[in-house]
């Protein structure tokens, strides 16, 4: 005999684990009509630690990478309001997953000009402010180290 509530709870955990935490609390909704079994629990209180530890990695990583991204804006002659601006846009494409980059992220951008402009599929060198601030899949992206 199939027991429903164990299909339910590795259902369950298997959506929970693909996702974020937000889907750990919808798994737990799907286990509202009987009580889990105890390795089920245990299963979903290591996946509930393993969530929690790497948002705690996250916000170290940005705790370092925010400070740098700055850094090098006003290295390169931007005013502080606008460096602080375009840090917090990267911390929130980081956040979400969003495979696009910015100009001032590539190891070959220097302050309106691109290194690696053929291999970026422009037709000259000159990069202005308002496309080194776009998000874009530039093929010719190489990430420095220390934004990364």
């Amino acid at each position: 005999m199939i027991d429903l509530q164990a299909v339910k709870a590795r259902a369950a955990v298997r959506l929970a684990m693909r996702a974020d935490s937000a889907s750990l609390a919808n798994a737990a909704k799907w286990l509202t009509e009987s009580p889990p079994s105890r390795p089920l629990i245990s299963q979903l209180a290591r996946l509930a630690t393993a969530t929690a530890f790497a948002e705690a990695q996250q916000g170290a990583r940005e705790a370092v990478r925010t400070p740098a991204r700055v850094a090098r804006l006003l290295r390169w002659g931007w005013p502080h309001a606008e460096a602080q601006a375009q840090a917090e846009r990267l911390r929130d494409r980081d956040e979400h997953s969003d495979f696009r980059h910015l100009c001032l992220e590539c190891r070959h951008y220097r302050p309106g000009r691109c290194g690696n402009h053929k291999a970026a599929d422009l037709l000259a060198p000159a990069v202005g402010k308002d496309l080194a601030t776009m998000f874009q899949d530039c093929p010719g992206f190489v990430p420095m180290e220390d934004v990364r």
